[in-house]
């Protein structure tokens, strides 16, 4: 079955992504299209950067508890400028943004935080957050991630109704 895919552009300048997208009454399975998707990502997820400092995003499908970099988080990188993104379902989304920072080996202090999408695109900080001031960023974050991510799949998922065995006199 072919996804629907609707023509919507959002700005980067949109106060309220969620807002935006609740106006066009966009349903489960559908797909947006955002101009800027990373600046809104970044600016979600309250990291402080400058745009000269390395920055990325990445859509977290998956958590690979068995390894202790940040290989451990599985999915696509989010690319920068107007990309389409999938609605109707919760989401996690790896964000990183970098400060100046001459006392690190790579001059720049980079700051990770987890954000999660709602079904309907908006946008909000998640508690996992941390920096790379001292090694094992990925580790800090992971197992907090994998069960994050655990509680939405259950929320997408339901367990079969727990009820549905017993008798109403």
């Amino acid at each position: 079955m072919k996804q629907k895919t609707m023509q919507i552009l959002v700005r980067a300048d949109t106060s309220d992504l969620r807002s935006a997208i609740r106006e066009f009454r966009i349903a489960s399975g559908q797909w947006v299209i955002v101009e800027d998707f990373l600046d809104q990502i970044l600016l979600a997820s309250a990291l402080r950067t400058r745009e000269d400092a390395p920055r990325w995003a990445k859509w977290i499908d998956d958590v690979d508890i068995t390894i202790k970099t940040g290989y451990c988080f599985i999915g696509e990188f989010v690319n920068g400028g107007t990309v389409e993104i999938p609605l109707g379902k919760p989401k996690l989304i790896l964000a990183q943004a970098s400060l100046p920072d001459k006392e690190m080996h790579s001059g720049f202090l980079r700051q990770f935080r987890v954000v999660k999408m709602d079904a309907l695109g908006g946008i909000t900080p998640t508690h996992i957050a941390t920096d790379d001031k001292r090694g094992g960023w990925a580790l800090r974050m992971r197992d907090l991630t994998a069960n994050l991510l655990r509680d939405l799949e259950r929320v997408e998922k339901p367990d079969t109704n727990r009820f549905s065995n017993v008798e109403v006199e």
